[in-house]
């Protein structure tokens, strides 16, 4: 069955990774200038104040030579310069992994530091193609039995899965926060995400808000508390909103490894104020990265969830374990590959779906390969192809399925 879907989706897959590849070719190739003179015309634009200048500089060494520790601790610096901080971040934390002198060391950290202390607002945006094997998720087969007298009736459904065609998703968000103390900050933000498909019935919009208290209780470790709120609305037709709390905390183990998590709950209200499905949401996550080299690094995450909806039958509980792995390569490229695991149990019977009445229990593999190519960056923003295959196993019928998406994102970080 998967390899009939990966069939299926294989033109369309295909296609969107001769796209990226073509677009890499046609990027235009830095000047023939050797590494050194461009690295020393980059530290001359900093000294200048031509920080997107330097930043263009060292950004072309760094595509063809990734592992250069000083030229990446330089883009570091211009971007923090800049004021870009989350991505000077990023960077400075790949420096740390490349093993400098000590001294060096103790700068990035003082830049780690003042990073934390200056932030003041994150913003994303990004759009993306999405092409869909199976919109619904939506199992293959097409017969459900069911126990009549003693025995097994079969009945043939005649609906078939949805297929997206070429849907579009575009999203993006933000988040300020408003120094109070040294140590403390009032968080603001927002995030929207709006998916439209040629099938209106699977049209899609989120929107969450968020504020709260930010507190830097030591150099290594930060906690906030914040009022969550999140609306749903399907086919243009709202589905729910939730309103809740969640708290949230992160440390820096060493330079080269952080934990962080977060403990929430939610109410969540369908449309109509008896809707039986009406209940509280809870969940909580651990997770940490670990800059392994200056190219290299991993992420682990684990959370678990409960749904406590007013109809016995759909109350459940979860587990979900991911990790994924970045790596960055020459000629710009950046490959990242992630896998998650979900055991997902309800606490209800169902009947007929599972013959013998007890619950129903999912299991859930989803695997993610994403390939972006720096050399291709107009105004920050570039191109990433992004496939998933998801398979479910259920012992319920109809509840299992297999489904691809391939994506080409446009993405920004500011």
């Amino acid at each position: 069955m998967t390899m009939k879907i990966f069939k299926k989706s294989h033109a369309v897959t295909g296609a969107l990774l001769v796209l990226l590849v073509a677009m890499s070719a046609l990027a235009v190739p830095a000047r023939a200038q050797d590494t050194a003179a461009r690295f020393q015309a980059g530290l001359k634009a900093v000294s200048e104040g031509r920080l997107d200048d330097a930043i263009t500089a060292f950004r072309t060494i760094l595509i063809q030579r990734p592992e250069l520790v000083r030229v990446r601790l330089e883009l570091a610096r211009a971007l923090f310069l800049k004021g870009e901080y989350e991505i000077a971040k990023e960077h400075f934390e790949y420096a740390l992994a490349g093993n400098p002198p000590k001294p060096v060391v103790e700068n990035i950290r003082r830049f780690l530091n003042a990073i934390r202390a200056r932030r003041r607002w994150d913003a994303h945006f990004g759009f993306a193609l999405l092409p869909d094997s199976n919109i619904s998720s939506g199992s293959s087969g097409r017969i459900i039995y069911i126990p009549f007298g003693g025995t097994l009736l079969p009945f043939r459904l005649t609906e078939a899965q949805d297929k997206s065609g070429v849907g579009f998703h575009v999203w993006g968000g933000g988040e300020y926060h408003f120094p109070l103390t040294p140590t403390s900050r009032i968080r603001a933000g927002a995030d929207l995400s709006v998916k439209d498909y040629s099938g209106s019935r699977f049209d899609q919009v989120d929107l969450s808000v968020r504020t709260g208290p930010r507190v830097l209780l030591t150099r290594s470790l930060e906690a906030s508390v914040l009022a969550s709120g999140r609306l749903s609305w399907q086919a243009g037709v709202r589905r729910y909103h939730d309103a809740g709390l969640i708290w949230q905390a992160e440390r820096s183990l060493t330079d080269r490894l952080s934990v962080h998590g977060d403990v929430s709950w939610h109410k969540r209200f369908y449309r109509g104020s008896s809707n039986t499905l009406n209940g509280a949401i809870t969940g909580f996550s651990l997770g940490g990265a670990h800059v392994w080299t200056s190219t290299f690094r991993t992420n682990l995450l684990y959370r678990h969830g409960r749904e406590r909806p007013g109809v016995v039958r759909w109350r459940n509980q979860s587990h979900v374990t991911s990790a994924s792995v970045t790596t960055l390569l020459p000629k710009g490229f950046t490959v990242t590959a992630g896998l998650d695991l979900n055991w997902k149990r309800y606490r209800g019977g169902w009947l007929p779906h599972v013959l013998d009445g007890s619950s129903r229990k999912d299991r859930t593999r989803t695997a993610r390969l994403s390939l972006l190519n720096q050399k291709i960056t107009v105004y920050g923003f570039s191109p990433r192809l992004v496939l998933t295959h998801e398979h479910r196993d259920s012992n319920a019928q109809l509840h299992g399925y297999d489904r691809v998406r391939a994506e080409i994102q446009v993405k920004r970080l500011f």
